[in-house]
Parts: C-alpha cells; sequence; structure tokens
C-alpha cells in the first residue's frame, strides 16, 4: 500500500493537503482488535528509484517513508544508504524545508541566492545526536541558526514536550554580552511544516537527560 500523511486538516484555507511517504506492507492485522503493523519496504522502494533518481533522491524518499513507521533508536546509518553524503545532505534540504529555513528557536533566516546555488544560515540538528545512536529521522531534527544549534548541541537550552524552550542555569554563570539565547526561555519554538515531522518526545527527553545542562 502507498502511505499519506495529512499534512493541513480539512477545515484549513484551501483544504486539506496531503504528502505521500511512500510504499509500506501491512503485517499482523486484528480484525477483532482492527489493528495492523506497517513495515517499510525501503530496499524495494531503493531498486526501484536507483534507475531514475540521484542518490540524495533515494535518501530524501527514504526519509520520507521512515515517518510512516515508528521511530527506530541506534538504526546502522549504513542501512539502505547509497552515499553518506547523499543522506546527510538529503537529511539537511528535508529538515531546512519543513522549517522553511528558518531557525525554531530564533526565527531568524538568512537566504542568498547566487546562480544555481544558495547561502544558507540555518542547519539540520540531531535532537539525539548520530554519535549517540540517534537516528536520521526528520522526528529527530530541528531547524537552527548556526549559534543556537552550537548552544543546543552544548545543553545550554533544550525543548520541552510542549515545544517551548528551556534554557540552561549555567547560562547566568556564562560571561556573555549580546548573547542572544535567554530571551527565548518560556517560547514555543517554530513547528514544522508537516505535523509528522513533529520532535519526537523520546528524542526530547533524551536530550534533556543527556545533554542538558541542569
Amino acid at each position: 500500500m502507498l502511505v499519506m500523511v495529512t499534512c493541513r486538516p480539512k477545515g484549513s484555507p484551501g483544504g486539506a493537503r496531503y504528502r505521500l511517504l511512500g510504499p509500506a506492507f501491512i503485517e499482523g492485522f486484528d480484525p477483532a482488535a482492527r489493528r495492523f503493523q506497517l513495515t517499510g519496504c525501503v530496499p524495494a522502494l531503493a531498486t526501484a528509484l536507483a534507475a531514475v533518481a540521484t542518490p540524495e533522491e533515494q535518501e530524501e524518499a527514504y526519509l520520507r517513508q521512515r515517518l510512516a513507521l515508528p521511530l527506530a533508536v541506534g538504526e546502522a546509518r549504513a542501512e539502505y544508504v547509497v552515499s553518506r553524503l547523499a543522506r546527510d545532505a538529503a537529511f539537511r534540504e528535508l529538515v531546512l524545508a519543513e522549517y522553511h529555513h528558518f531557525c525554531c528557536v530564533c526565527k531568524s533566516r538568512f537566504i542568498l541566492r547566487e546562480g544555481a546555488g544558495a547561502l544558507v544560515e540555518a542547519e539540520a540538528a540531531h535532537i539525539r545526536p548520530v554519535a549517540a545512536r540517534g537516528p536520521d529521522d526528520l522526528r529527530n531534527a530541528l531547524a537552527l541558526c548556526k549559534r543556537h544549534h552550537w548552544a543546543f548541541d552544548a545543553g545550554l537550552f533544550a525543548v520541552t514536550d510542549t515545544l517551548e524552550v528551556r534554557v540552561s542555569p549555567a547560562v547566568q554563570r556564562a560571561v556573555r554580552e549580546r548573547f542572544d539565547l535567554e530571551e527565548y526561555g518560556g517560547e514555543g519554538i517554530l513547528r514544522p511544516h508537516s505535523e509528522a515531522c513533529v520532535p519526537d518526545g523520546e528524542m526530547l527527553h533524551w536530550h534533556r537527560r543527556h545533554v542538558f545542562r541542569s
């Protein structure tokens, strides 16, 4: 079957919008409970795309399809990866597109288009880093400007389950001038375009437990 998710509800201006995530298999159907499990068929998808898509397009399809499945921690990055560079590039492009190239904390945006390329300041940040078995999954990601990407990785702020900024008390002990972080404490972050890409609660909890400077 093909899996789609709603990215804009029916009652919205302009009507409903849907995003195609890709194919999946139905397994373990329980007629009584009317429940089933979706299992992605990434190898089949990659095979079909290989002849017509670039490595980055194949990786984008893989990352989108992952949204139809439970978020898995500790997935080997080499699995189904045509190229590490392609995966990283696809991850970055999809994350930034979900946040329209804004930093989700300070809502800043810088895009300088020159010729066929563009200089973009925002970066795709893993909530649970790859080095700590964090998955390349759009639910394990935030779009952050360079300063707030560094601050997030350093544990100077975290994101709560209600998607609000929690600033570390360590910031007040630091020597700082014109360091824009404390003013965002308690404010909500910018949400991604698709609800399917909203930051995962378990990933946010992991960051608060293991990285945040309490």
